[in-house]
């Protein structure tokens, strides 16, 4: 009776902490991070990661065009796409704030395309985006505009929280400078900006045009940004 309650015990937390696990990852790498145990999920460790920042930059614009459960309806349907996208192409959600989202592709998992896969994510990420506008039927007032940044950098990732909500996170420099980079798409009539440090990892798989140099603080100097048409904002 004991090794029977032992083993219910032991697949409950099995299935709790695959639950957990499937709010930032998807289905089959949660089903491989369970089997290979907690340890899979690490408690702390630097990790070179590629990072990808997307954000609905005209939220507040879009809050005062809809209805409230209207925005909320629309809102909670980009998400559920964009998610989708960055599972498909082997990424984890990091974190959901309002209007924006950090993926990161790396972890927890090891992946040696991982800088490919984000450039991949971000141009299925556009292209949807593109899609879900029109198939939403909006004014042109009431269209989502997003932008995207990508960067790869050294991250710590590891599991942070208290008892009750513990959730897998990365920490660093390469978050904001990510961050930095979505916020600068627009100035530079794209929809999407990637450094040159997920650029040259790719190995010509996207053709890449320059746009500039930034230098944001942590990065260690100077942070040369491209696009590709791929990535085009919509006139």
């Amino acid at each position: 009776a004991e090794a029977v309650n032992a083993m219910a015990r032991s697949l409950q937390e099995r299935d709790a902490l695959k639950g957990a696990l499937s709010r930032t990852v998807s289905n089959e790498v949660a089903e491989r991070l369970v089997k290979e145990g907690e340890g899979a999920m690490l408690e702390g460790e630097r990790r070179v990661v590629t990072v990808l920042a997307s954000r609905v930059g005209n939220l507040t614009q879009l809050a005062s065009a809809l209805e409230p459960g209207r925005l909320l309806q629309l809102l909670n349907a980009y998400f559920e796409a964009m998610v989708e996208i960055v599972f498909r192409h082997g990424g984890t959600i990091d974190r959901l704030l309002g209007n924006r989202l950090i993926a990161v592709f790396g972890a927890p998992l090891d992946d040696p395309e991982q800088e490919r896969n984000a450039v991949e994510a971000a141009i299925a990420m556009s292209e949807e985006i593109d899609r879900l506008n029109e198939g939403w039927g909006l004014g042109i007032d009431e269209r989502f505009e997003v932008g995207l940044g990508i960067h790869t950098g050294e991250a710590i990732i590891g599991n942070v929280g208290a008892n009750q909500k513990i959730e897998f996170t990365v920490i660093g420099e390469s978050v904001q400078i990510a961050t930095m980079i979505e916020e600068l798409a627009a100035e530079h009539r794209s929809r999407g900006l990637v450094s040159h440090r997920t650029v040259e990892a790719t190995r010509g798989a996207f053709r890449f045009r320059e746009v500039g140099d930034i230098e944001p603080a942590g990065a260690g100097g100077l942070l040369r940004l491209y696009t590709t048409s791929e990535l085009r904002r919509p006139a």
